[in-house]
């Protein structure tokens, strides 16, 4: 089977596509992004650089990690085996799943972003573009969502610009992806602890001396 990523990781397109920017794993960006299509001022992107040093509980996590064949070979036979139980994917119908369609390019760190924002209780101020994307495709395919959101210029000119959860669990949400996985319950107190350990054993340990990995984490933001 083919990488659902070689559209990303063997072609730059030109200026003259219709293929979105890659969007820096940088926490100043992914909040400039962020603020300017809807997440609440109060909620803030951290570098995140392991366990207990943060100042705020980690509401969500986002991982740059390399394409590599490792990492592909790994997460196919994952969700080979996922695909194979009986309605896998009703557990995570309340989720805002976005596919991530071959016309956004190298869009990945956008749609993560996107995936934080739209399915972090609270995150999003009334009246902006992701409260309007998010009721308009409510009742939408994850297909569905990313073919109307890669039409969206309000996303794709913000996005190139600056080049709610019914039960608490640690979920992965990758556009490239047939759906979210899960990967079990969590709470507020135990998340970050899980969330690494699953990066931990589905990642890090694939690929042990790859230098590729960075990891960001959003958290409410610190009073001044």
């Amino acid at each position: 089977m083919s990488d659902p990523l070689d559209f990303v990781k063997n072609e730059t397109p030109s200026l003259d596509q219709s293929a979105w920017l890659a969007l820096e794993s940088n926490p100043k960006v992914f909040d400039e992004f962020a603020k300017k299509v809807g997440l609440a001022d109060r909620f803030e992107f951290v570098d995140y650089y392991g366990l207990g040093i943060l100042k705020q509980p980690a509401l969500a996590f986002l991982l740059l990690f390399p394409c590599s064949d490792n990492l592909f070979d790994y997460q196919q036979k994952q969700e080979d085996a996922l695909q194979e139980i009986p309605d896998y994917l009703k557990r995570s119908k309340h989720l805002c799943f976005v596919k991530q369609v071959q016309g956004f390019g190298n869009a990945c760190g956008t749609i993560a972003c996107l995936h934080v924002c739209l399915n972090t209780h609270g995150a999003m101020d009334e009246t902006t573009p992701l409260r309007s994307f998010q009721e308009s495709s409510n009742s939408s395919t994850p297909q569905e969502r990313g073919e109307l959101l890669n039409q969206l210029d309000a996303f794709k000119c913000v996005s190139d610009t600056v080049a709610d959860a019914e039960t608490e669990r640690v979920i992965k949400l990758d556009g490239t992806k047939f759906g979210p996985i899960d990967h079990g319950t969590s709470s507020l107190e135990d998340f970050e602890e899980k969330t690494w350990g699953v990066i931990q054993q589905n990642f890090l340990r694939v690929e042990p001396d790859s230098l590729e990995f960075s990891l960001m984490a959003l958290t409410y933001k610190e009073e001044s």
